[in-house]
Protein backbone atom coordinates (compact mmCIF):
# COMPACT_ATOMS: atom_id res chain seq x y z
CA UNK A 1 0.00 0.00 0.00
CA UNK A 2 1.39 3.59 -0.85
CA UNK A 3 1.08 6.16 1.00
CA UNK A 4 -0.64 4.04 3.90
CA UNK A 5 -3.61 5.55 5.77
CA UNK A 6 -3.37 4.96 9.51
CA UNK A 7 -4.69 6.37 12.98
CA UNK A 8 -5.77 10.22 10.99
CA UNK A 9 -5.63 12.43 13.72
CA UNK A 10 -1.91 10.93 14.77
CA UNK A 11 -1.23 11.58 10.80
CA UNK A 12 -2.88 14.89 10.93
CA UNK A 13 -1.02 15.88 14.48
CA UNK A 14 2.33 14.45 13.19
CA UNK A 15 1.53 16.99 9.51
CA UNK A 16 0.60 20.34 12.22
CA UNK A 17 3.82 19.81 14.15
CA UNK A 18 5.73 19.61 10.63
CA UNK A 19 4.10 22.33 9.06
CA UNK A 20 4.33 24.68 12.03
CA UNK A 21 8.44 23.60 12.51
CA UNK A 22 8.57 24.27 8.65
CA UNK A 23 6.72 27.74 8.67
CA UNK A 24 8.55 28.81 11.68
CA UNK A 25 11.97 27.66 10.33
CA UNK A 26 11.17 29.96 7.29
CA UNK A 27 10.15 32.72 9.35
CA UNK A 28 6.36 33.07 7.94
CA UNK A 29 4.89 33.72 11.15
CA UNK A 30 0.74 34.40 9.08
CA UNK A 31 1.23 30.32 8.51
CA UNK A 32 2.03 30.00 11.92
CA UNK A 33 -0.83 31.72 13.40
CA UNK A 34 -3.20 29.85 11.09
CA UNK A 35 -1.64 26.49 11.92
CA UNK A 36 -2.08 27.48 15.59
CA UNK A 37 -5.74 28.44 15.29
CA UNK A 38 -6.48 24.90 14.22
CA UNK A 39 -4.72 23.21 16.49
CA UNK A 40 -7.94 22.68 18.61
CA UNK A 41 -10.00 21.38 15.62
CA UNK A 42 -6.99 18.83 14.49
CA UNK A 43 -6.59 17.50 17.90
CA UNK A 44 -9.80 16.77 18.61
CA UNK A 45 -9.90 14.82 14.76
CA UNK A 46 -12.74 17.63 13.38
CA UNK A 47 -9.64 19.02 10.30
CA UNK A 48 -7.24 18.34 8.65
CA UNK A 49 -3.71 20.30 8.61
CA UNK A 50 -4.26 22.57 5.59
CA UNK A 51 -3.24 20.89 2.51
CA UNK A 52 -1.85 24.00 0.90
CA UNK A 53 0.65 24.28 3.86
CA UNK A 54 1.63 20.68 3.64
CA UNK A 55 2.36 21.15 0.34
CA UNK A 56 3.91 24.89 0.43
CA UNK A 57 6.48 22.82 3.44
CA UNK A 58 7.15 19.36 1.29
CA UNK A 59 5.22 17.31 2.86
CA UNK A 60 3.65 16.01 -0.30
CA UNK A 61 6.32 16.12 -2.92
CA UNK A 62 9.73 17.03 -2.91
CA UNK A 63 11.04 16.02 -6.27
CA UNK A 64 7.89 16.81 -8.72
CA UNK A 65 4.88 19.62 -8.96
CA UNK A 66 1.91 17.40 -7.74
CA UNK A 67 -0.35 19.73 -8.76
CA UNK A 68 0.87 20.82 -12.06
CA UNK A 69 1.91 17.02 -13.12
CA UNK A 70 -1.77 16.43 -12.70
CA UNK A 71 -2.89 19.27 -14.86
CA UNK A 72 0.00 18.65 -17.23
CA UNK A 73 -1.11 15.32 -17.21
CA UNK A 74 -4.98 15.51 -18.08
CA UNK A 75 -4.54 18.39 -20.78
CA UNK A 76 -1.22 17.09 -22.52
CA UNK A 77 -1.98 12.81 -22.10
CA UNK A 78 -3.31 11.23 -25.21
CA UNK A 79 -5.55 8.84 -23.18
CA UNK A 80 -7.92 11.54 -21.08
CA UNK A 81 -9.90 13.95 -22.87
CA UNK A 82 -12.17 16.60 -21.39
CA UNK A 83 -15.41 14.24 -20.47
CA UNK A 84 -12.58 12.49 -18.55
CA UNK A 85 -11.27 15.66 -16.33
CA UNK A 86 -15.07 16.55 -16.01
CA UNK A 87 -15.34 12.88 -14.30
CA UNK A 88 -12.14 13.01 -12.47
CA UNK A 89 -13.26 16.50 -10.49
CA UNK A 90 -16.70 15.23 -9.62
CA UNK A 91 -15.39 12.09 -8.53
CA UNK A 92 -13.04 13.71 -5.86
CA UNK A 93 -15.70 16.12 -5.03
CA UNK A 94 -18.17 13.80 -4.52
CA UNK A 95 -16.05 11.22 -2.65
CA UNK A 96 -14.29 13.83 -0.52
CA UNK A 97 -17.48 14.62 1.09
CA UNK A 98 -17.92 10.63 1.93
CA UNK A 99 -14.58 9.90 2.82
CA UNK A 100 -13.05 12.34 5.05
CA UNK A 101 -15.41 12.02 7.85
CA UNK A 102 -15.00 8.54 7.83
CA UNK A 103 -11.65 9.05 8.09
CA UNK A 104 -12.15 10.82 11.53
CA UNK A 105 -14.93 8.51 12.37
CA UNK A 106 -13.60 4.69 11.75
CA UNK A 107 -9.70 4.76 13.16
CA UNK A 108 -8.42 2.15 10.49
CA UNK A 109 -6.19 0.31 12.78
CA UNK A 110 -8.78 -0.52 15.13
CA UNK A 111 -11.02 -1.74 11.84
CA UNK A 112 -8.18 -4.01 10.32
CA UNK A 113 -5.48 -5.73 12.29
CA UNK A 114 -4.95 -8.64 10.50
CA UNK A 115 -4.21 -9.46 7.00
CA UNK A 116 -4.13 -12.85 5.76
CA UNK A 117 -1.19 -11.64 2.21
CA UNK A 118 1.61 -10.25 2.07
CA UNK A 119 2.32 -6.54 2.94
CA UNK A 120 3.98 -3.56 2.50
CA UNK A 121 3.46 -0.09 3.32
CA UNK A 122 5.26 1.72 0.90
CA UNK A 123 6.30 5.54 2.48
CA UNK A 124 8.03 8.71 1.51
CA UNK A 125 9.97 9.30 4.11
CA UNK A 126 8.62 13.43 3.91
CA UNK A 127 5.17 12.18 3.42
CA UNK A 128 3.17 14.57 5.36
CA UNK A 129 -0.35 13.65 4.12
CA UNK A 130 -0.09 10.53 5.55
CA UNK A 131 2.18 10.51 8.04
CA UNK A 132 5.49 7.67 8.14
CA UNK A 133 5.24 7.43 12.32
CA UNK A 134 1.42 6.84 12.33
CA UNK A 135 1.77 4.08 9.42
CA UNK A 136 4.84 2.80 11.33
CA UNK A 137 2.86 2.27 14.19
CA UNK A 138 0.03 0.76 12.33
CA UNK A 139 2.73 -1.41 10.45
CA UNK A 140 4.03 -2.68 13.63
CA UNK A 141 0.37 -4.05 15.17
CA UNK A 142 -0.73 -5.51 12.14
CA UNK A 143 -0.60 -9.14 11.72
CA UNK A 144 0.43 -10.25 8.36
CA UNK A 145 2.07 -13.72 7.20
CA UNK A 146 5.05 -11.52 5.11
CA UNK A 147 4.95 -7.95 5.63
CA UNK A 148 7.82 -5.06 4.52
CA UNK A 149 7.81 -1.17 5.81
CA UNK A 150 9.94 0.31 2.90
CA UNK A 151 10.70 4.21 2.88
CA UNK A 152 11.90 6.30 0.05
CA UNK A 153 14.62 8.64 1.44
CA UNK A 154 14.13 11.62 -1.02
CA UNK A 155 10.09 11.46 -1.50
CA UNK A 156 7.00 12.44 0.31
CA UNK A 157 3.59 11.78 -1.08
CA UNK A 158 4.38 10.02 -4.35
CA UNK A 159 7.48 7.92 -3.98
CA UNK A 160 6.13 6.15 -7.15
CA UNK A 161 6.75 9.39 -9.10
CA UNK A 162 9.13 11.06 -7.49
CA UNK A 163 11.96 7.78 -7.06
CA UNK A 164 10.24 6.03 -9.99
CA UNK A 165 13.42 3.93 -10.88
CA UNK A 166 13.94 2.99 -7.23
CA UNK A 167 10.45 2.24 -6.77
CA UNK A 168 10.26 0.19 -10.01
CA UNK A 169 13.17 -1.61 -8.99
CA UNK A 170 11.64 -2.73 -5.62
CA UNK A 171 8.33 -3.66 -7.09
CA UNK A 172 10.28 -5.70 -9.95
CA UNK A 173 12.18 -7.17 -7.22
CA UNK A 174 9.37 -8.03 -4.34
CA UNK A 175 6.68 -9.34 -7.45
CA UNK A 176 10.15 -11.90 -8.34
CA UNK A 177 10.00 -12.57 -4.99
CA UNK A 178 6.63 -13.22 -4.49
CA UNK A 179 6.35 -15.11 -8.02
CA UNK A 180 9.39 -17.51 -6.97
CA UNK A 181 7.37 -18.34 -3.52
CA UNK A 182 4.75 -19.91 -5.19
CA UNK A 183 2.50 -16.43 -4.37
Amino acid sequence: MIRQVADTVQSELDSLEYSLTEAALAGNTKDVERLEQLRGSIEKGESFTPRDLVRKYGGASRLIDDNKDYTTGFLFNREYNLLDVIRYLKGVSVSQNILIPELFEKNIPSIVDNLDIPTYFVMGKYDYMTSVSAAQEYFDMLKAPEKEFVVFDKSAHYPQFEEKELFAEWLNKTWSELEGNGI
